[in-house]
């Protein structure tokens, strides 16, 4: 692959700068600057590539010489990164095919559309008990009050995690969500997310078993049981699946949530009319996702020479 465009007005632009903190809170103004003076831009720091066209990524995304899985890109020995790649916990998130078919595949037979549908109504209960205190005259912080729990309270329901124990999985699932964002962050919030990760696979260790010896009608119980030609998950697929819906899954809808509110408070006037259409909150919906899960880049490592 080689660079496309013309870079030099991108000179006070670094990786570090692009994928930080302070870019996040909104990339669109960077991604369009890049895109229209190099869509194909190397990194000099990182020595990678940024494709910020839409053409270019679904090629890439698309073609087997290119891998989600990191092992295709070793740490250096002395990067303090290279001590957790061997820590066993392997997500769908850096899967490649035929791995990553097999795996989804088995998944799908738990979570199926008619598991999500029962929670339907019962979602609107855990939203109307968390907004019960809500005084239309009186701030309310949408990020703690609504966005941080829901979906921490949605997933232990989908899983069966008992109420007394829920508490503990709020601060694990916050910690470990900074994994999704490995190559980007210090050792110290490195180590507090696989601690977490840890601690979610410990718990869980002990309800897969109780789950065998009581079966319960919950997507874990699922999870277990679902077999295809005799083939099942295994204790790591199994593990790696319940962490991966509370990393991706909390921080993500957590992000949705509260982009959704800023986008509806911020676009009124573009937003409101939306109310009185058929497929509103559709748009609605297919909107605030688009802005807001807070995933604005993801990577592929080459697997031979392009």
């Amino acid at each position: 692959m080689c660079a496309m465009g013309d870079t030099a007005n991108l000179t006070d632009i670094t990786g570090e700068w692009v994928f930080g903190p302070e870019n996040k809170r909104n990339p669109h103004p960077v991604y369009h600057r890049i895109r229209a003076a190099a869509p194909i831009w190397k990194f000099d720091d990182f020595d990678d590539y940024l494709l910020t066209r839409w053409e270019d990524c679904q090629e890439v995304l698309r073609d087997p010489r290119w891998s989600s899985d990191p092992s295709h890109a070793p740490m250096p020995e002395d990067d303090f990164r290279a001590a957790f790649e061997g820590a066993g916990v392997r997500t769908l998130l850096f899967m490649d095919p035929p791995d990553h078919t097999r795996v989804r595949r088995l998944v799908s037979k738990a979570f199926t559309p008619r598991t999500v549908e029962k929670l339907r109504d019962h979602v609107g209960e855990i939203c109307d008990s968390l907004l019960a205190d809500l005084k239309g005259d009186e701030p309310f912080e949408v990020m703690s009050g609504l966005a941080y729990p829901l979906p921490v309270i949605v997933i232990c329901e989908l899983l069966g995690v008992p109420v007394e124990d829920r508490h503990q999985m709020e601060g694990w699932s916050s910690d470990a969500s900074r994994l999704l964002d490995f190559s980007m962050i210090d050792e110290e919030t490195a180590m507090k997310g696989m601690v977490a990760a840890m601690q979610f696979i410990n718990y869980f260790n002990g309800l897969f078993e109780a789950r065998r010896s009581e079966p319960q009608d919950d997507l874990l119980t699922e999870l277990i049981k679902a077999e295809e030609e005799g083939d099942k998950l295994s204790e790591e697929e199994l593990r790696s699946i319940v962490l991966l819906l509370f990393v991706a899954g909390h921080e993500t809808t957590m992000n949705l949530i509260g982009n959704g509110v800023y986008l509806l408070l911020t676009n009124r006037e573009y937003v409101m009319p939306m109310f009185t259409e058929p497929l509103g909150w559709l748009m609605l919906g297919g909107a605030a996702f688009w802005l807001g899960v807070g995933v604005f880049w993801m990577s592929r490592l080459v697997k031979v020479e392009v």
